[in-house]
């Protein structure tokens, strides 16, 4: 479940780093995924799972994630994942920005995207 709770995180910022133009813009995949376990965690324990860009590579994103208790609190396990976007998937500058742009009307007219391929799916959809 850990990894599954990182996996997500990491993609969501991966989302976000799209949106605010830092990596390229088309479906990307998670190519590596490493998680180190730090501590058991304990059941019923809230967690919280932070996430940060270490490096950008062209089409790849190298991407961390801690999950912790609260922020500061007991470190559960690490998290380190490639994010690559296929070369026959990129999408050209002005497709990017008409994708975005497709994106931010949907969220203005209340459909809120929950992941990447809900964005892709609205704006196919205008």
């Amino acid at each position: 479940m850990t990894a599954a709770i990182i996996d997500e995180t990491l993609g969501g910022l991966n989302y976000v780093l799209k949106r605010e133009g830092i990596v390229p813009h088309g479906p990307s995949f998670t190519v590596h995924l490493e998680v180190a376990y730090k501590a058991p965690v304990p059941a019923s324990t809230s967690l919280i799972c932070t996430a940060s860009l270490q490096s950008l590579e062209g089409r790849k994103a190298w991407v961390l994630a801690e999950v912790l208790d609260r922020p500061g609190g007991t470190l559960y396990a690490t998290g380190k994942a490639l994010f690559v976007i296929p070369k026959d998937k990129m999408l050209p500058p002005s497709k990017a920005s008409e994708s975005a742009a497709f994106a931010d009307a949907d969220a203005q007219a209340g459909a809120v995207p929950e992941t990447e391929t809900e964005v892709e799916r609205l704006s196919l959809q205008q």
